[in-house]
């Protein structure tokens, strides 16, 4: 690698991109950005795909003007896809659009609005050091992970208790911030941009049965399992790292920021836990219930806040150093059902949602305050928002499309069934499950169905859509891979039990955790 930055710029920038660039490098950084190191013998636009695949950052250098500028969108696709970490440096006080602001959603910026830009040249040297730190001991650059996506409880158990409600899986669509994290994805060599197949590269057997959906961090894969422990498992080759006994089985997925896992266990314990070895850092109690007081849902971070919903009713906000407690929102008994949180929140423009089983909470994210609040009926599904609209699905068989600034309702698209699995958009589309066993592809401006494909069981994971195939797994016992333009099979992998756990892809890599105890990883 001849570089570690890849400088992301509209032209309007290039003084920024230069100064960016000089502050970097002067730090020993090394910088890869058009015009300068663009080379003579291939197309530009060839250049820049290489040059993005080979670093181990991205800074983008955001401005009104980027909204407008399709190259710099697709840039960040790159990065995303190939899973770099993208540290966005905001010169302008402006906001992402459009598929930018889908991209960059969950991200913390570093903010450089006021002059002198030098004074934020030397944070964003250390945000960039911080992370080229946490690179692999070989193999190529790391990359962030999704905003990943994400997960969230799928159904809990479904044949083994007799329950009867499932709840959802999610990948937390944070997508986690480069700009002040080590949320990386290891990068086989040779992978470059392949999609994964269905050949079984390793499993990874436990104790209990898999319903949390697995984190990709510095090549390493954090997953949560019912046997009541905390895995980390190393993503080349499923060697177990270290893992965390907990007094509670664990249905919450992990989040990675800053060298910390968070993760939710039925002990009634959110945990801080370090990356590196599994030691805990803090941990926060939740419950005043004696019925309700489990943690399940996905942990949420932004702004040094950790965001957390439990079964006792409340959403916590939690401060990232310590855990102690900044405020919390509780929410009440509505449509005769016990409002307890399942639902993963996303946090978006300064507010945070989530579903509390009958609705959709717009929180002021600062204060929880409410701003809003739309009746879903039932809802264990996480919201997903894209271009000012939160789309969420609900145990009445819909698919809601919904005005973020003031909740009203969009368009609804009625299932055959429950629809507990969570959203994920690419291009415009939305594809979600259903209890009817079908996953669906959604048009996200018009609502219309623009094709379905059929499994033989219920669809509750949140799907992962990569370089146009959807991901998805059945309680059929099945991972499908589909193609994105029309729902059609591209392959299939017959797993040994239920497939409760979202999907997640990493630079060619596809992990997922099954209710047969394993944690597969196909390439």
């Amino acid at each position: 690698m001849t570089h570690d930055v890849f400088i992301s710029y509209v032209s309007a920038n290039k003084t920024v991109a230069d100064a960016v660039c000089t502050t970097l490098e002067e730090q020993h950084i090394r910088c890869w950005y058009v015009p300068r190191d663009a080379p003579s013998d291939i197309s530009t636009a060839d250049a820049i795909i290489k040059a993005i695949n080979e670093s181990s950052v991205m800074v983008l250098i955001f401005s009104a003007r980027s909204n407008d500028a399709q190259q710099a969108t697709r840039e960040v696709e790159a990065a995303v896809d190939r899973g770099i970490p993208i540290i966005p440096f905001r010169v302008e006080d402006a906001m992402p659009e459009g598929a930018l602001a889908l991209h960059l959603q969950g991200r913390h910026w570093l903010d450089a609005l006021t002059p002198p830009l030098e004074r934020y040249l030397e944070t964003l040297s250390e945000t960039v050091r911080s992370i080229l730190t946490h690179r692999f001991d070989a193999g190529p650059a790391p990359a962030a992970r999704i905003p990943r996506q994400t997960a969230k409880r799928a159904a809990r158990r479904p044949y083994f208790y007799l329950i009867a409600i499932a709840a959802v899986l999610i990948v937390a669509l944070i997508v986690a911030s480069g700009a002040i994290t080590d949320i990386v994805r290891f990068s086989p060599s040779g992978s470059e941009n392949a999609a994964p197949g269905n050949g079984l590269k390793w499993r990874f057997k436990t104790g209990g049965i898999f319903e949390s959906t697995p984190t990709v961090a510095n090549g390493v894969v954090y997953i949560g399992s019912t046997d009541k422990t905390v895995y980390a498992v190393g993503a080349r080759d499923g060697t177990l790292k270290w893992k965390f006994k907990t007094d509670g089985e664990i249905i919450s997925s992990p989040t990675v920021i800053n060298g910390v896992v968070y993760i939710g266990s039925y002990d009634n314990y959110l945990y801080a836990l370090n990356a590196i070895d599994g030691s805990v850092k803090w941990k926060f109690k939740t419950g005043t219930d004696a019925n309700f007081h489990t943690a399940v849902c996905t942990p949420q971070v932004a702004n040094g806040v950790v965001y957390y919903g439990s079964e006792d009713h409340n959403l916590y906000a939690l401060n990232e150093s310590d855990g102690s407690l900044k405020w919390k929102y509780e929410v009440q008994e509505a449509n005769n059902y016990t409002s307890t949180i399942e639902s993963t929140p996303v946090i978006a423009d300064g507010t945070i949602y989530f579903d509390a089983n009958s609705y959709l909470y717009a929180l002021n994210a600062n204060d929880g305050s409410l701003k809003w609040k739309f009746d879903t009926y039932e809802a264990r599904s996480s919201p997903l928002i894209l271009n000012g609209t939160l789309y969420i699905g609900s145990f009445d068989n819909n698919l809601y499309a919904i005005n973020v600034a003031n909740g009203t309702l969009k368009w609804k698209v009625h299932t055959g069934d429950a629809v507990i699995s969570s959203p994920a958009a690419a291009d415009g589309i939305v594809y979600v499950g259903s209890n009817d066993h079908n996953l669906y592809a959604i048009s996200a401006g018009e609502g219309v169905i623009k094709w379905r494909f059929e499994t033989r069981d219920n669809v509750t994971v949140r799907p992962f859509v990569s370089y146009g195939v959807v991901y998805v797994g059945s309680w059929d016992h099945t991972l499908y891979a589909l193609n994105a333009n029309d729902g059609s099979l591209k392959w299939k992998f017959d797993a040994e039990d239920q497939i409760l756990s979202s999907p997640v892809v990493a630079d060619g890599i596809l992990f997922f955790g099954c209710a047969d105890g394993n944690l597969y990883a196909l390439s």
